[in-house]
C-alpha cells in the first residue's frame, strides 16, 4: 500500500495555514471530512457484511479494500488537520501505527510487537500476537466482567524469536514441505524438531523480559504457583485445537521451572495430535506461531465444563453441565466420574435432571506436582455444586454463547470462596446438524409476526428475548442481560450494553452509523430505521429477531432458533475469511464513544473507527468555533437581511445554494428566497403561531441589576445583528436575544451518515436561579427529543447525529419553536413548578403560558 504513503506526502506539503480564511473555506473543508468518513464507513460496513458467509472473497478483494479505506482515513485526517492549522498532527502518526499492523498481516509479517502483554491490557486487535485462548480470555473479562486469572503472554514475536535464536527456521519449513507431500519422513522431522526445540534456549532478551514478568507476577499474586497455556494464532476461534498443545499446571514461579514450561508447550505445536490435525484441515496450520499465558493457579473447589447445548439432546433445548471436586482435569481428560446437570436454555433456573456420582478421587497441586488422591468419605456422593451454582454456571454459559453467536465450550472453576472463575471459552464443535433447512413457511403461519420487511439489517443473525424500550440513555443503566434493545434511535451510546443485549431494533438508524458498525463487531443481530417499532412492541414481552430475513415475531420461535445454534458452526474456515476478521479488529472496535469525556482526544485512538469518530467530532466543532466568529463572518462575505414577521433581526451570508438564484441581486430577502433545508425547518418553528411574544416583560430589581453586571466574555465579537450562514444542507445559526445566546449548527442532507444537530443555549437577564430553570427546562424538552444534553449553570450543550432528513427537519422545526417559547421566559421561572408547567405547555402547543401577546 505504498500509494497510501506518496499520497501522504503530497497532501502534507500542500497543507497552508492560509487555507483557513473563510467559512467558505472551512465548509469546504468539512464537507471533504464528511465525504471521506461517509466512504470509509461505508467500506467497514462492506468487510462486516462479506464475514456474514453469504459473500465469496479472494486476497485481491482484501488488499484492494484495505488500500481504498486506508486513502479514506488518510483523507480525513489531512481534511481535518487543514481546517484546524495542524492542531491534530498526531492522527497521522497513529494512523500510520494502524495502517502497518494491516499491512503485516495482509503480508503475513507479525513479528515486530512486545514479547510480553499483560492479560487485563490485551485488546481484540491483539488476536495475532497472543493467541485465540488468551485474546477470548481477555475478551471476557473486559466486555462481560467475567472473573478470570491473573497473568501475563509471551507472545507470538517471543515465539518467532525462539525459533530464530535456535536456528530452527529451516527445519520447520522443510516439515510444512513434508506435510504438504505426504513425505514418509514426517514423524521423523517432527520428532527432531521437537527435540530441538526442548533443548533450545531463550535468547537474552526473552530471558530478561520472562524474568521481568516474573517479578511483577509475584507483585500481584505472590508465589501462587502458575498454569503455563498454549494459545495458537487460530486456537479456539473456528477450530478448536481441544486437547492437542499441552497445558502445564502448578508450575513454580521461578525462572528455570517457566523456561522448561515454555518449551514444553510451544514444542506441543509440532506433537502427534496436532500433526492429525494439520493433516485434517491444512498445512496453513504449521505457519501458526505459539503464543503462550502463564495464569494464575486458581485454587479450586470445583472445576468443570459447560456445554451450552447439550450433544446429546436432538432438540438443541438444554445445557449440559459437568463438575468434580478439585481441578477439572479428571473432566477434560474424562478420567474420573463426574456429576451430570441438565438446565433448560428456556429457563436457566430450571434445573431439569441431575446425575451424581461416587467420586473417589479428585486432583490437587502438590508441591511443583498435580497429584490424584482420595476424596473425603463424606463428600463422595453428594454433588459438588449447589442449585445456585448450577443456575449461575447456566447463566453465565448462556451469556457467553451469546456474546461468541455460538454454542460455547467453557471450561470454569470456583474457588474455596465461592467466586466463579472462566478458565476457557471455545465453540462448540457438534457432530450433525439438526436441522438443514430453516423452516419459514411453517413459521410464518405458526407464529404472529409484528413487522416484516421494515428498515434496514445492520447485523445479521437470529435471537430471542424481552423487549427493553430505552426512552433515553440512562435508560441503558437498568438494560437486562439477553434483552432486545429497543428504541426510537440509534446511538453509539449502545455499546454499554452490547455484550448483554439478544438483538437491537430501532425506529430511526443507518446501516452505516457507528452503532452499525458496533453491532458488526459485537455480532449482535439489528435491524434500524423500521419506523414505528417502538410502538408495535411492548415493555417486557419476548419477541424474535430474525435480522437474516428481517422478520419481528411474538414469542420465542424455537424452530429459528435451533436452526441459528446448528447453523452457526458452517462458518468459513478459509485463510482469507480468518485475515478478514482480523484485520477488522484493527478497524471496526469504536473505543471513543463519547465525546464529552477527557478521553475523547486523538492519542486515545486505537481503530480506524476511532480515528473516523474522531475527525467528524472535530470537524464539525470547527464550524461551530468558526461561526461564532461573526465579525469575521461580516468582513470576510456578502449580507443579506431576512425580512420575517417576527423581530428576529437575521443577516443571512449564502455559502453555496443557500439562497435561490433569483435573490443573489436583492439586499433583503424573504424565507420564499431561502433554500437551505435545515434553515428552513428552524424558520418554520420560530414563525409558528403562538411563539413569538411581543411585549417587553417587566424585570424586578433584583433581575435588573443583575442584567447590569453580566461579564462580556460570553458576548458575539459582532453583537448587532443574528447571523445565518447557509448553503442548501448547511446551517450556521448565531442568535442574541437580550442577554441569552443561542447557536445552532446543523448538517441536514439526504445522506444519513453525514448528518448531525449542535445547539448551543447561554445567559438570560435574570438571577442565577430563574436562569437556571429556564436551562433545566430546555434540557427537559431536549430530553424528551432524544437529544444528548450536558449543562453547567446556564449554560446548555445539546447534540445529535446520523439521523434521516425527514427526522432531522422534524428536530429543527421543534428547535425553533424552542427559541421563539424560551426568549425571555427566565423572568416567569419564579419556582420550580414553572418548569413543569413550561414543559407540558411546549410539549402540546399551548405556548401563551404567560398570558402575553404573542404573534399569531
Amino acid at each position: 500500500m505504498g500509494i497510501i504513503k506518496k499520497l501522504g506526502a503530497v497532501l502534507r506539503r500542500k497543507q497552508s495555514d492560509q487555507e483557513r480564511i473563510s467559512l467558505r473555506a472551512v465548509f469546504a473543508r468539512f464537507r471533504a471530512v464528511i465525504d471521506s468518513n461517509t466512504k470509509a464507513l461505508e467500506l467497514i460496513a462492506d468487510m462486516g457484511d462479506k464475514l456474514s458467509g453469504d459473500y465469496i472473497f479472494d486476497m485481491a478483494y482484501i488488499r484492494q479494500v484495505s488500500r481504498d479505506l486506508s486513502e479514506a482515513v488518510f483523507r480525513s485526517i489531512h481534511n481535518l488537520n487543514v481546517l484546524c492549522q495542524n492542531k491534530y498532527d498526531i492522527l497521522y502518526q497513529k494512523f500510520d501505527q494502524i495502517n502497518a499492523q494491516i499491512e503485516n498481516l495482509i503480508e503475513g509479517n507479525i513479528k515486530n510487537v512486545s514479547l510480553i502483554m499483560w492479560l487485563d491490557e490485551v485488546g481484540p486487535e491483539a488476536i495475532d500476537f497472543v493467541g485465540g485462548k488468551m485474546a477470548h480470555l481477555a475478551e471476557i473479562k473486559r466486555r462481560l466482567g467475567f472473573s478470570i486469572p491473573n497473568g501475563f503472554i509471551l507472545t507470538s514475536s517471543a515465539f518467532y524469536e525462539y525459533i530464530s535464536f535456535n536456528n530452527l527456521e529451516k527445519e520447520i519449513k522443510n516439515f510444512k514441505k513434508a506435510l504438504e507431500n505426504r513425505d514418509i519422513t514426517l514423524e521423523e522431522q517432527r520428532k527432531k524438531i521437537q527435540k530441538a526445540i526442548l533443548e533450545g534456549r531463550l535468547s537474552p532478551s526473552l530471558e530478561k523480559n520472562l524474568s521481568d514478568a516474573l517479578l511483577r507476577y509475584k507483585e500481584i499474586c505472590g508465589d501462587r504457583p502458575l498454569v503455563v497455556r498454549s494459545s495458537a494464532q487460530e486456537e479456539d476461534q473456528e477450530l478448536s485445537f481441544a486437547g492437542l498443545f499441552k497445558t502445564i499446571i502448578n508450575v513454580s514461579p521461578a525462572l528455570p521451572a517457566l523456561s522448561q514450561a515454555y518449551k514444553q508447550v510451544i514444542a506441543s505445536l509440532f506433537g502427534t495430535k496436532a500433526l492429525e490435525y494439520a493433516k485434517r484441515f491444512g498445512s496453513h496450520l504449521l505457519d501458526m506461531a505459539m503464543a503462550v499465558g502463564f495464569l494464575e493457579l486458581i485454587e479450586a473447589r470445583t472445576s468443570g465444563v459447560i456445554f451450552t447445548v447439550n450433544p446429546q439432546d436432538p432438540k438443541l433445548e438444554t445445557i449440559l453441565i459437568t463438575a468434580n471436586w478439585g481441578l477439572g482435569i479428571a473432566i477434560v481428560e474424562g478420567s474420573l466420574p463426574v456429576d451430570y446437570f441438565i438446565v433448560s436454555r428456556k429457563d436457566p433456573n430450571h434445573i431439569l435432571q441431575k446425575k451424581i456420582s461416587e467420586k473417589t478421587h479428585y486432583f490437587v497441586p502438590q508441591k511443583e506436582e498435580i497429584v490424584e488422591t482420595y476424596l473425603p468419605e463424606d463428600i463422595k456422593r453428594k454433588p459438588c455444586l449447589v442449585d445456585e451454582e448450577i443456575k449461575v454456571l447456566a447463566k453465565a454459559g448462556l451469556s457467553l454463547e451469546r456474546y461468541f453467536k455460538r454454542p460455547q465450550d467453557i471450561e470454569w472453576t470456583i474457588d474455596d470462596k465461592g467466586s466463579l472463575y472462566i478458565l476457557q471459552s471455545r465453540p462448540l464443535q457438534l457432530l450433525n446438524k439438526v436441522i438443514e433447512v430453516k423452516p419459514l413457511p411453517e413459521i410464518k403461519q405458526k407464529y404472529q409476526i409484528i413487522a416484516e420487511k421494515k428498515g434496514l439489517i445492520a447485523q445479521g443473525g437470529i435471537a430471542s428475548g424481552p423487549v427493553f424500550i430505552a426512552y433515553n440513555l440512562e435508560d441503558l443503566d437498568k438494560f437486562p442481560e439477553g434483552a432486545v434493545l429497543v428504541a426510537r434511535r440509534d446511538s453509539s451510546h449502545f455499546v454499554r450494553i452490547m455484550p448483554k443485549a439478544a438483538a437491537i431494533l430501532t425506529d430511526i438508524g443507518s446501516p452505516t452509523s457507528h452503532m452499525a458498525t458496533l453491532c458488526r463487531e459485537f455480532r449482535v443481530p439489528a435491524i434500524v430505521g423500521m419506523g414505528n417499532i417502538t410502538e408495535l412492541v411492548k415493555p417486557g414481552e419476548v419477541i424474535t429477531v430474525d435480522a437474516d430475513d428481517n422478520y419481528i415475531y411474538r414469542d420465542r420461535v424455537e424452530e429459528l432458533l435451533k436452526f441459528q445454534a446448528a447453523s452457526q458452526l458452517d462458518l468459513a474456515h478459509t485463510k482469507e475469511f480468518r485475515l478478514l476478521r482480523k484485520i477488522l479488529h484493527l478497524v471496526a472496535p469504536l473505543n471513543l464513544v463519547d465525546p464529552l469525556i477527557k478521553d475523547f482526544r486523538p492519542e486515545a485512538c486505537k481503530t480506524f473507527h476511532d480515528i473516523l469518530r474522531f475527525c467528524h467530532e472535530k470537524a464539525v466543532q470547527e464550524l461551530i468555533n468558526i461561526g461564532k466568529d461573526t465579525k469575521t463572518l461580516l468582513d470576510k462575505h456578502i449580507t443579506k437581511k431576512l425580512k420575517l414577521a417576527i423581530p428576529a433581526g437575521i443577516l443571512v451570508i449564502d455559502l453555496d445554494g443557500g439562497l435561490i438564484d433569483e435573490a443573489q441581486s436583492k439586499d433583503e430577502v424573504t424565507i420564499e428566497d431561502v433554500n437551505c433545508l435545515p434553515f428552513k425547518a428552524v424558520l418554520r418553528g420560530m414563525l409558528t403561531p403562538g411563539i413569538w411574544q411581543t411585549e417587553a416583560v417587566q424585570m424586578d430589581i433584583k433581575d435588573f441589576i443583575s442584567s447590569m453586571i453580566k461579564t462580556p466574555d460570553i458576548t458575539p465579537r459582532y453583537a448587532g445583528e443574528n447571523l445565518a450562514a447557509i448553503s442548501t444542507y448547511y446551517l450556521n445559526l448565531n442568535l442574541r436575544f437580550g442577554y441569552h445566546f443561542n447557536i445552532l449548527d446543523t448538517y441536514s442532507s439526504p445522506n444519513v451518515r453525514e448528518n448531525h444537530i449542535y445547539f448551543r443555549f447561554l445567559g438570560g437577564a435574570t438571577d442565577l436561579s430563574k436562569r437556571s430553570r429556564r436551562i433545566r427546562l430546555i434540557e427537559k424538552i431536549l430530553s424528551y427529543y432524544d437529544f444528548n444534553v450536558i449543562t453547567k449553570g446556564d449554560l446548555l450543550v445539546a447534540r445529535l447525529s446520523n439521523l434521516p432528513l425527514e427526522e432531522i427537519e422534524r428536530l429543527l422545526e421543534m428547535i425553533g419553536r424552542l427559541i421563539g417559547f424560551t426568549r425571555q421566559l427566565d423572568v416567569f421561572m419564579e419556582d420550580d413548578s414553572s418548569i413543569e408547567r413550561a414543559f407540558k405547555g411546549f410539549i402540546s402547543g399551548k405556548y401563551n403560558i404567560r398570558g402575553q401577546n404573542v404573534i399569531s
